[in-house]
């Protein structure tokens, strides 16, 4: 079955999720207005917003990897694409997430796969 999120519902969708992740997509539309921000750059966002979330409230923060989980299964491949290297791989590259809290731990199934190979691409 071929699914009809694309990536404007896929922002909606995270948006709806958690008040930090709309306040920062309200951040980023005015840092880029008139035009609109790059999808890839807004699920980056979402990321370093939901990292912050997760020291203070970790079951906030599991809603959202339930929805990336969700939007790797059943979004458009615009969208996986989208969430893969806009979300998944904004954490993978943040230092101060691979310092402490496991946040791969969080991933469902098919997220996970995509940041196990993110992570032994750049192991070597």
């Amino acid at each position: 079955m071929t699914s009809n999120i694309g990536p404007a519902e896929a922002i909606s969708q995270m948006r709806s999720i958690d008040g930090a992740l709309d306040a920062r997509w309200s951040d980023i539309s005015r840092e880029w207005s008139p035009d609109s921000p790059p999808s890839t750059l807004a699920f980056a966002e979402f990321a370093r917003a939901t990292y912050a979330i997760l020291d203070q409230d970790g079951g906030r923060a599991q809603k959202v990897f339930d929805l990336i989980e969700r939007l790797m299964v059943d979004g458009n491949s615009e969208v996986k694409e989208v969430v893969s290297t806009g979300f998944i791989e904004a954490l993978a590259n943040m230092p101060e997430a691979n310092l402490g809290y496991n946040w791969i731990d969080r991933l469902g199934p098919e997220s996970r796969r995509h940041a196990d190979q993110w992570n032994a691409f750049w192991a070597g």
